[in-house]
């Protein structure tokens, strides 16, 4: 599955999309990237189990915790005064963008892929194009964070890098034209 790399750069092409501002508001843009690797947090229970790829890839990486964050960040934010329905996609957005990297990527670890479409299914789904690299990692909660830093999981974040950037540098574009039109 991509990296955190990945799924921050997947947040902050999609805040760049989604902004109406011609400024950056740092504390959305942060809100934006943990959003787009929140589905991620499932590997916190298996830690604590000592078996940190437990959960991984469970129904914290479905469309129905994608709704249910969408829905929860939309009323947040309904509460502040703004869009029900603008947040709501956007933390959709946000949230499912990890949801479909995951699944266009390699998975080398059973079970293969993502509980993509719970609640309607439990089965795992994964694309058979995968435009990423696995990010390898050991199953102990000891070894797991050092056994991320590795030349393979270096090839797979700058292989992550390459794909982004032409999105980034349209983002950047885009903002350029709306700053020059505003």
């Amino acid at each position: 599955m991509p990296s955190p790399v990945a799924h921050t750069l997947g947040g902050y092409i999609i805040y760049r999309f989604a902004s109406s501002s011609n400024t950056t508001s740092w504390k959305k843009l942060l809100l934006c990237c943990v959003s787009s690797n929140l589905p991620d947090v499932d590997f916190l229970p298996g830690f604590l189990l000592g078996k940190p790829n437990y959960f991984h890839h469970g129904i914290s990486h479905s469309v129905g915790f994608s709704v249910a964050f969408a829905l929860l960040m939309g009323f947040v934010f309904y509460l502040k005064g703004g869009s029900f329905l603008r947040n709501s996609l956007l933390f959709f957005s946000l949230y499912f963008s990890h949801i479909l990297l995951d699944l266009l990527s390699y998975d080398s670890s059973f079970p293969y892929g993502l509980a993509a479409l719970w609640p309607f299914t439990s089965d795992y789904y994964i694309s058979p194009l995968s435009l990423f690299l696995d990010i390898q990692r050991d199953s102990a909660s000891a070894t797991f964070i050092t056994s991320m830093f590795s030349i393979h999981n270096l090839m797979a974040v700058l292989l992550e890098l390459a794909l982004f950037t032409p999105l980034i540098v349209l983002s950047v574009l885009l903002t350029r034209v709306r700053k020059k039109e505003g």
